[in-house]
């Protein structure tokens, strides 16, 4: 199961990049998305699911139970939002809102399409066709905080991804869900010039507005051009799973496990308000509980979902 939220932004104007969390591997079966935005015609949050189980029968038990624990959760924890923020140029009202994660993913597609180049994906829930897959996350020191680019628990390092791809390709396009601060989105694009590759097209499915500032554009003038289903003033993106503790802030691999921090190990990276904390906490770990009841009775091997890192820990 995933989900994702946003808190958005009434109007301004601005450009993008999700560091995108890790694609998760349990997602739920009936591709949904949740975004929580900010005020203005330009909300969104996204949330996916992908199937599990065994059979389309035992899968949709599974979704029908996911999605009741999905709108349950939502409804408590819509409280703990605040209904606006601070920000340089003024107060704005928060907004939440819910989209189909598979219909983004369908528009990315076709936006995709008529690039002309090889489609490097960073994303596989989102990014349906693509001639190659970079397995990338931030990963996250949880001792100290320090976020870095690496591999995707389990997969090829970075580098030899990158060495892997310049055989094949010397000019390619990028394709990604989003991008809320950019860095990722450029990052990558730094590492793959000196590697060899040219990114000459970059798509995306939201965009943070933010980015569009003047000065924001003038550093990412690596990219050539960058195609964008929907912009969006964001306040904040989280995607669901990370709440329910299935997946949060990648760690890297231990005794040969994913392992990963859930969110409720520091809500700051959610921007919950200080005094929601402790609530927002007991909440999440209320609904893990009860999501794993849910995937143990559908016999789905929870190991699978990785080994938890506490906050802090070495």
């Amino acid at each position: 199961m995933k989900q994702e939220i946003n808190k958005e932004n009434n109007e301004r104007n601005n450009m993008t990049n999700n560091d995108r969390t890790d694609s998760g591997k349990i997602m739920n079966a009936d591709n949904e998305t949740l975004v929580q935005a900010q005020r203005s015609a330009d909300s969104v949050h996204l949330s996916c699911d992908k199937g599990l189980g065994r059979n389309a029968r035992a899968q949709n038990w599974r979704a029908a139970q996911i999605k009741n624990l999905e709108d349950d959760f939502l409804t408590e924890y819509w409280q703990y939002v605040p209904r606006s923020v601070q920000w340089s140029n003024g107060e704005w009202n928060v907004e939440c809102q819910t989209k189909q994660a598979s219909i983004v993913a369908t528009k990315l597609t076709a936006l995709t399409k008529s690039n002309g180049l090889p489609i490097v994906g960073l994303d596989r829930i989102y990014v349906l066709e693509a001639e190659r897959y970079l397995e990338v996350t931030r990963q996250t020191d949880p001792k100290t905080g320090k976020i870095r680019l690496a591999e995707r628990p389990g997969c090829l390092a970075l580098e030899e991804q990158m060495a892997n791809l310049r055989d094949e390709y010397r000019q390619i396009a990028l394709a990604d869900v989003g991008a809320f601060e950019g860095k990722t989105v450029l990052t990558l694009c730094a590492m793959l010039a000196d590697n060899g590759i040219d990114v000459t097209n970059v798509y995306l499915g939201f965009m943070n507005k933010e980015l569009l500032t003047a000065e924001k554009v003038r550093s990412i003038s690596v990219v050539p051009k960058v195609s964008v289903l929907e912009t969006m003033r964001l306040y904040e993106w989280i995607e669901l799973r990370d709440l329910f503790g299935i997946d949060g802030r990648c760690v890297g691999t231990k005794n040969g496990r994913k392992a990963f921090m859930p969110y409720w190990e520091n809500l700051k990276w959610a921007s919950v308000p200080e005094k929601n904390i402790p609530s927002t906490a007991t909440l999440c770990k209320e609904y893990n509980k009860k999501l794993l009841s849910v995937l143990e009775r559908d016999s789905f091997d929870t190991s699978k979902i990785g080994l938890v890192v506490k906050w802090g820990a070495t």
